[in-house]
């Protein structure tokens, strides 16, 4: 059994391009843990914990919150909350959203940044929190709108199409029209390529002390 973490720029997001990865994974018995990391401002606080929660108990995962990135590019502010989500869920993978190319910083830096601080034992936590023990390979989602993206790994998701559906609609408007179609062109376009009805591709990220010699995703 794995820990795996998922963190997206919003929880709809990180439904439509691997809700199907995450549900496959829960039913193969690996223990999750959700949450995400929205840029300021971002409205609506109440709402997001309520859809993360709703969607991390359909998954049988653990909803670690909303962690607003605000501050300096590269300062202790934006990168130390991040860092404790992952000191908090220990992962032996993490999931993060991909570069969206309008970000003042991409998402998969700040967690870069911070899964390199999370193991380092002199550094501290803001809140106290131990050393991750793991140094985590980094993955990241699918840009459907991307010309350069050459996915690393593809997960056939064809027996877990209605199980993202449903995720979806707990999305509520988070997940507007928009990014339900685009859940559905991508996995069937990434399907297309793999010779299966439904699929999620993913990208992994080549750092030293991060790769691995073996599948990562199911």
């Amino acid at each position: 059994m794995r820990r795996v973490l998922a963190i997206g720029r919003s929880t709809a997001e990180l439904v439509a391009l691997a809700g199907g990865t995450l549900a496959k994974l829960s039913a193969a018995g690996d223990e999750l843990f959700v949450g995400e990391a929205p840029v300021a401002p971002a409205a609506d606080a109440d709402g997001r914990s309520a859809t993360g929660e709703a969607v991390a108990a359909a998954l049988g995962a653990e909803w670690l919150g909303s962690v607003v990135l605000e501050g300096d590019e590269d300062g202790r502010d934006v990168r130390d909350p991040v860092m404790d989500v992952i000191r908090r869920g220990r992962p032996d993978v993490i999931l993060v959203s991909a570069p969206d190319g309008d970000e003042w910083m991409p998402l998969t830096e700040v967690v870069f940044n911070a899964a390199y601080c999370s193991t380092i034992p002199n550094y501290l936590s803001p809140t106290g929190l131990e050393p991750a023990a793991v140094r985590a390979p980094i993955v990241s989602l699918d840009r459907p709108r991307a010309r350069d993206f050459t996915p690393d790994e593809y997960v056939d998701v064809t027996e877990q199409w209605p199980a993202k559906l449903e995720l979806l609609e707990l999305c509520g408007d988070a997940a507007d029209d928009e990014l339900r179609d685009l859940a559905e062109v991508s996995s069937r376009a990434r399907g297309i390529q793999v010779q299966v009805e439904f699929a999620e591709a993913f990208q992994i990220e080549r750092a030293w002390g991060r790769l691995r010699p073996y599948r990562l995703l199911p």
